[in-house]
């Protein structure tokens, strides 16, 4: 926050190019703090705490290594966590990425977006400046009481007390039970942890309108035309054994709905058997894409311009490159090309 409203400030002023901004902060220590102080200005940053805590950690022999060499380690490390970031926007240099604020707020409200992370995207309001001050005042607090020990707080990993996560112990073993006994009311027990819980995501802050009129059960189409429409998510042999892959497939048709193959295609000894997928994948001609692969396809998914390698799609930015290329759909007889980004 600091970092962009002297940013911007310096912008307003025409001072921007004659001045750098450096950050020495105890807050930041993996790639994404970095990221985001240089994208919203920052020319270089100053770990001091990070570092600190590596020196202990040799001094104390819990790291058996040189202090200096896990310094260097550390760099290394930040540095290839910053070019994977940059690449997913096809950035090289960090020239190119230095206050170019590609990024959205959420939960933050404009006065702070408006002086800190001025022309942000912030479509959902939330933290002012007094909810800021208070998680800091907080945090000092608990720092300087000797008594307490330092709490990890189990922001990266569940930790009982903690962070509270959405995948946590007590969904886990309870969708392990509901899956185990079949019982309708075990069912209901993992239901209730999750649907019931407190605001922990952004759709926690939804509900479902109680005052619809429900519809008359005979306008409702019955089970075998909906599942029709029911696609299962493309995962690569690679992904998953030829057993899991060949499972799914068989699932989806028996039901009457459609399995995705994949990048990574199929065993052609699956066209013609309820193994097959009636979804393919074609991406850039890889993966033994033959006449034989193609009519055994319902739908055909074509990947053009693919922006990731495979298997790093979900970390793009929007999750899909559809925002980058637009989707073309037009039919051949039987089939239906997809001409996409989506990894």
């Amino acid at each position: 926050m600091a970092t962009g409203a002297v940013h911007h400030r310096l912008i307003n002023e025409g001072l921007r190019p004659d001045v750098n901004l450096i950050v020495e902060s105890g807050t930041v220590r993996d790639p994404h703090h970095f990221a985001v102080l240089f994208g919203f200005g920052a020319t270089a940053v100053y770990p001091y705490l990070a570092y600190r805590a590596l020196t202990d950690l040799c001094n104390t022999g819990e790291l058996p290594m040189d202090w200096l060499d896990s310094h260097e380690n550390y760099r290394k490390g930040i540095n290839k966590g910053l070019m994977k970031i940059m690449s997913k926007m096809g950035i090289s240099t960090i020239a190119s990425y230095r206050g170019a604020q590609l990024f959205e707020a959420v939960g933050v409200s404009s006065p702070v977006v408006d002086l800190c992370f001025t022309g942000v995207t912030s479509r959902i309001e939330g933290a002012d400046f007094t909810d800021f001050q208070k998680d800091q005042a907080e945090l000092a607090k608990d720092a300087w009481v000797a008594r307490k020990r330092i709490r990890q707080g189990g922001l990266l990993k569940y930790v009982h007390g903690g962070e509270y996560h959405a995948y946590n112990p007590d969904v886990i073993q309870s969708i392990h039970k509901a899956v185990r006994t079949g019982e309708g009311s075990d069912y209901q027990v993992y239901a209730d942890l999750v649907n019931k819980r407190g605001v922990a995501t952004i759709r926690d802050l939804m509900a479902l309108k109680s005052d619809a009129k429900a519809i008359d059960i005979s306008e409702v189409e019955p089970v075998e035309e909906i599942f029709k429409r029911f696609d299962s998510a493309a995962m690569s042999l690679g992904a998953l054994s030829p057993e899991a892959h060949e499972c799914l497939a068989m699932a989806m048709n028996e039901l009457g709905g459609r399995s995705n193959s994949g990048e990574g295609g199929e065993d052609p000894a699956r066209h013609g058997t309820n193994r097959r997928s009636k979804i393919k994948q074609v991406a850039s001609g890889r993966f033994g894409v033959t006449p034989e692969y193609l009519v055994n396809a319902e739908v055909m998914q074509i990947k053009v311009a693919q922006g990731a390698k495979p298997g790093e799609g979900g970390q793009l930015p929007g999750g899909k490159v559809n925002q980058l290329i637009a989707r073309l759909r037009y039919s051949v007889p039987g089939v239906t090309l997809i001409s996409s980004a989506t990894p």
